[in-house]
C-alpha cells in the first residue's frame, strides 16, 4: 500500500498561505508607486523583499509546528473517540476487508471472551459471517444470530477510507478503494422471548364433532346409551383437558374447545391420538364411534379463529369425517381420514354431510333443520310440521329425490345438492339444482330464496297421483314381488329405474308391467 502523507487544506491551508498572497498586493502596489515616485518605489520593493523573505521563513519554521500540534489535537481527540467506543453499552467490532478483526471494544470482549489481540477472523466467533458474505453484502446489512443461547441481531456497516477524508477538514489522505467493516450486536433474547410468549398465548379455536352419533345410539340397547355418551365425553373432555384446554358440549354431538398456541404443536404431534382413541369405547354398540374435528388458529381476531375453525370443520365433513383439519393462518393440514379421495355413499357418510349443510343454514340464522334418514320419514316430517323446502342429495337409501319430490305436497320445493353428473341425470324441472361441491354463500342464498317464496310455489304445481295412479304402482310392485321374489324396495327401485331409463313417469311403468303379464 501507499503510504499516506498528511497534507493540509481548507481554512488552515489558506491562513498559512496568507503571508504571500499579501506579497503579490504589495509588488502591485510597488508598481502603482514606482509610475508616480521611482526613489519611493525603490524604498517600497526593498521592503516588499524583506516581507517576502520574513514570511517564507515564518511559514517554512511554523509549519512542521503546526502539523505536529494538529496531530496532537487528532490524538487526543482520537483517544476520546476509542475511549468512547471501548465503554460503548452495545457490543462493538471493527473488521478488515478480508472479515479479520481489528479491533474490539469492552462489551464485545466480556460478550465472546475474545479481547483486543484477537485478530482472527469473525467467522471463528460468528460462522455465518464469511468473508464473501461481508464482500456480498454492500452498505449497511442486518443478520440474525444466536451465541451462547442468545439472540442478536448483528448490524453491519462499511466505512469507506474515502468517508473519512471527507469528514475530516483539516487532513487529507491518498485515495483508497479498501474499507472496514463495523458490526453491532444488539441483544434480542428478550424480546424474542416475549414474541414467542405472545405467540404462544394466543386463542385456538376448535370444533370436535361426533360423526356418527344417532348410528351408534341406535346399535345399542336404551340402557346402555347414557353410559356410550358418558364415556365419550370422558374421552373429549380428557385429551383436551390435558393440555389446559376450555372444553364445553354445545349440543348432543358437539364441543367447542379452546386451547393456547403452544399446546397445538402437540396435538400435531400426537397427530390427533383422541380420534383413534374414541373408536375404542364400546358398550355393545356395532358401530365404532368417530369424531370429526376442525382447528382454526392465527387469525387476526378470536371471531376470525372460530370461522378458521368452521371451515375446517366442514372439510373434515364433506371429506368424509373421521379426521382433523388445521387452518393455521393460511396454511392447512389434514390428519387422519382415508388416503384415497373417493366418494363413497355410505350411511354414515351421507349423515355427515346432512350435519354440515344444517351447521351452514342454522348459522347463518335462516332457517332451523330436522334431519331425516330416509324418503319415508321426510314424507312423515313434511306431512306434520308443514315443511316448505327439502334439501337433499340426488338419492335416498330408500328412493330417489326425483320420486319422493313427485309425492310431497304442491308448495313443498326440493333443493337437489350433488355432483353435476348427477344433477345432469334429473329429468324434471321443478327441482332446484345445486352442483357440489358448494360454497357456503350460495347455499344459504338458494335455500333463503325458496322459503321466501312459501305459498307462491303454487305456480309451479306439479300433478300428484290420484289415489287410481297409486293403487295401480301398488300392483305393479305386487305383481314384481310375487313373480321375482323382489322385496317392496326392490320392486320400488325397478320401476324407478325403468321409468328413467325410457323417460317415462312411474305410473305408465306401471301400466307396462301390469300390460306384460
Amino acid at each position: 500500500m501507499k503510504s499516506n502523507k498528511v497534507k493540509l487544506r481548507g481554512r488552515l491551508r489558506k491562513s498559512l498561505y496568507w503571508p504571500m498572497f499579501m506579497t503579490i498586493l504589495l509588488i502591485c502596489m510597488n508598481v502603482v508607486i514606482y509610475m508616480d515616485d521611482i526613489l519611493s518605489g525603490v524604498m517600497f520593493s526593498i521592503f516588499t523583499a524583506i516581507y517576502f523573505v520574513v514570511s517564507l521563513i515564518v511559514y517554512v519554521r511554523n509549519k512542521p509546528v503546526l502539523v505536529n500540534e494538529l496531530i496532537n489535537f487528532a490524538t487526543q481527540y482520537g483517544t476520546v473517540q476509542r475511549q468512547l467506543l471501548n465503554e460503548f453499552e452495545i457490543p462493538y467490532a471493527l473488521l478488515d476487508y478480508n472479515a479479520k478483526i481489528l479491533w474490539v471494544n469492552e462489551q464485545f470482549t466480556e460478550l465472546t471472551g475474545k479481547d483486543k489481540k484477537y485478530h482472527k477472523s469473525i467467522t471463528t466467533i460468528f460462522p455465518s459471517l464469511t468473508k464473501e458474505f461481508l464482500q456480498k453484502n454492500e452498505g449497511s446489512e442486518s443478520v440474525s444470530l444466536k451465541l451462547k443461547d442468545q439472540d442478536f441481531r448483528v448490524s453491519l456497516k462499511r466505512i469507506y477510507f474515502e468517508e473519512l477524508n471527507s469528514v475530516d477538514s483539516l487532513v487529507t489522505l491518498d485515495e483508497s478503494n479498501e474499507y472496514l467493516t463495523a458490526v453491532y450486536l444488539f441483544d434480542e433474547t428478550e424480546k424474542n422471548r416475549y414474541m414467542r410468549e405472545n405467540q404462544e398465548q394466543k386463542m385456538v379455536a376448535g370444533l370436535v364433532y361426533i360423526d356418527n352419533y344417532d348410528e351408534a345410539l341406535d346399535s345399542i340397547e336404551d340402557v346402555k346409551r347414557s353410559l356410550l355418551v358418558a364415556l365419550i365425553d370422558r374421552k373429549v373432555n380428557k385429551y383436551f383437558t390435558e393440555l389446559d384446554a376450555l372444553v364445553r358440549k354445545i349440543e348432543k354431538d358437539k364441543y367447542f374447545v379452546v386451547l393456547k398456541y403452544q399446546y397445538l404443536a402437540k396435538l400435531r404431534e400426537d397427530r390427533f391420538s383422541l380420534i383413534e382413541d374414541v373408536k375404542t369405547v364400546k358398550v355393545g354398540n356395532e358401530m365404532a364411534v368417530t369424531l370429526s374435528i376442525g382447528i382454526g388458529a392465527n387469525g387476526e381476531s378470536y371471531t376470525q379463529n372460530y370461522e378458521y375453525a368452521r371451515m375446517s370443520i366442514d372439510l373434515a365433513l364433506g371429506r368424509g369425517g373421521d379426521q382433523v383439519v388445521v387452518r393455521d393462518g393460511e396454511d392447512i393440514t389434514y390428519y387422519g381420514g382415508k388416503t384415497q379421495q373417493v366418494e363413497r355413499n355410505t350411511r354414515v357418510k351421507a349423515r355427515v354431510k346432512a350435519h354440515a349443510l344444517r351447521e351452514i343454514i342454522e348459522s347463518s340464522g335462516t332457517a332451523a333443520c330436522i334431519i331425516c334418514r330416509s324418503a319415508a320419514e321426510v314424507k312423515r316430517t313434511v306431512s306434520k310440521h308443514h315443511i316448505s323446502t327439502v334439501v337433499c342429495g340426488f338419492k335416498l337409501p330408500d328412493e330417489s329425490a326425483q320420486s319422493l319430490f313427485e309425492d310431497l305436497p304442491p308448495n313443498c320445493a326440493m333443493l337437489m345438492v350433488a355432483v353435476q353428473g348427477m344433477l345432469d341425470l334429473c329429468q324434471n324441472d321443478d327441482i332446484f339444482l345445486l352442483a357440489s361441491p358448494v360454497s357456503r354463500g350460495d347455499l344459504v342464498a338458494s335455500v333463503r330464496m325458496l322459503i321466501q317464496m312459501g305459498h307462491r310455489l303454487e305456480k309451479f304445481v306439479r300433478p300428484q297421483r290420484s289415489e287410481e295412479e297409486m293403487a295401480l304402482i301398488d300392483e305393479a310392485k305386487s305383481l314384481l314381488m310375487e313373480r321375482h321374489g323382489m322385496s317392496v324396495e326392490q320392486a320400488h327401485r325397478f320401476l324407478q329405474k325403468k321409468s328413467m331409463d325410457s323417460g317415462a313417469k312411474m305410473v305408465q311403468t306401471a301400466k307396462l308391467v301390469l300390460g306384460g303379464q
